[in-house]
């Protein structure tokens, strides 16, 4: 326990002085956050990564080598018949943020057992996590059949690792099971099913004219908000699944509009993060917010919708040898998350792939992000025996 402790503690913290944050330059036309010089720059993690498993002997492989890689190690007699299982940490994390009071974001200090800085949840302390458990499977790697791959990806706050996702489509490493330690609910439950995800980019177009004659025209802005006041009733108005009790969820994350305060706004820009339910597509999204946009009492301002991004709900079956493995050691419980993780590449390539994770939820993203240092230990042990159990599984033909 205590060499766990100290391995895990030491290199969290090397690993979350790295700047590795990631970010859209578009939501950055000024300057990028943090001092970045150009997105992710997951390349000083991937150093350290590359350094531990080297000092384990522990076989890798780096594909998209420069400032966003993505390093695969293996374990195991990869012997045929058995089943491979990959278990896969990002590298990046989101902006700092502001309201910081325990320590500074890339400052990592440890108080009571807790231990604060940005990535601690997510991700970074599982990815400690599992070069420590990666460490001591090389020792036993003779007992284990099949193969267990451990992955540390680039550029998933953004892009959802799409030199992960390459890897995996072009078959150039084939898992045939994955649990994805990212979302964070203390090993308490196991992510079966994911909601879809839809950003979509609403502008309303109204007609400019001075603001000493406002009848004149057409107020984008005051359009905008009536039709998301009538918006936060859109999200009651679809039956709930068993996987997904809270329901559709809709989030109104950026808004912009006009240009002075002596002049009617003539355009207005919203963004909207969507998550929806296995009874909705996005096309009937999009249909729904146009039918609503016409109950706008101001008439003469145009709506437009704009899909910006999307992603796919995601459902895996309960009798999946991952999620039997996670249940026979711990008391985790299946459910669905509004969230999105890697588990959705891995399910559109054919991979089976679960979430099973420490920390707590809320802690992601936030000011004074934070995890248990015991939590990350359970989590190393527990991990280790999830995957011998799977790897030491026959697969089914």
């Amino acid at each position: 326990m205590k060499a766990a402790e100290s391995y895990i503690k030491k290199i969290l913290f090397e690993l979350i002085r790295q700047r590795t944050v990631n970010y859209d330059p578009a939501d950055y036309r000024s300057s990028p956050p943090d001092g970045m010089q150009s997105p992710g720059e997951e390349y000083k993690v991937a150093k350290i990564v590359e350094r531990e498993l080297r000092k384990s002997k522990i076989k890798y492989k780096t594909f998209n080598k420069g400032k966003r890689p993505d390093v695969f190690a293996f374990i195991g007699q990869n012997k045929p018949g058995y089943r491979k299982l990959i278990l896969v940490a990002h590298m990046d994390t989101v902006p700092s943020g502001s309201g910081w009071t325990v320590t500074k974001p890339f400052s990592p200090k440890i108080a009571r057992g807790i231990v604060y800085g940005r990535g601690v949840n997510d991700n970074k302390g599982v990815l400690a996590s599992l070069l420590f458990a990666a460490k001591q499977l090389k020792k036993t790697e003779r007992k284990i059949r099949g193969q267990i791959i451990i992955a540390a990806a680039s550029d998933e706050e953004v892009n959802m690792c799409p030199g992960l996702a390459s890897v995996l489509r072009k078959k150039l490493v084939k898992p045939t099971d994955a649990i994805i330690p990212d979302v964070a609910r203390n090993m308490k439950e196991i992510t079966i099913a994911e909601k879809g995800i839809v950003f979509v980019i609403v502008k309303a177009i109204g007609k400019a004219a001075h603001a000493s004659r406002p009848k004149l025209g057409k107020n984008a802005i005051a359009a905008m908000s009536e039709f998301l006041s009538l918006l936060s009733n859109y999200e009651l108005r679809h039956k709930y699944d068993k996987l997904f009790p809270e329901g559709p969820t809709v989030n109104i994350g950026r808004i912009e509009g006009g240009d002075v305060p002596n002049k009617v706004a003539e355009s207005c820009e919203a963004i909207l993060d969507i998550r929806y339910l296995p009874s909705q597509t996005v096309p009937k999204i999009i249909a729904e917010l146009s039918q609503l946009s016409k109950q706008v009492s101001i008439k003469g301002v145009k709506f437009a919708f704009t899909i910006r991004s999307k992603k796919p709900l995601m459902k895996v079956s309960p009798s999946s040898p991952a999620i039997k493995a996670i249940m026979k050691y711990s008391k985790a419980k299946p459910v669905g998350i509004g969230g999105g993780t890697i588990s959705k590449i891995m399910v559109s390539t054919g991979i089976p792939s679960v979430g099973f994770a420490p920390g707590d939820e809320a802690s992601g993203h936030c000011a004074d992000e934070y995890v248990s240092l015991k939590e990350l230990v359970t989590f190393s042990d527990l991990i280790s025996k999830i995957a011998v159990d799977v790897a030491n599984s026959k697969k089914t033909f």
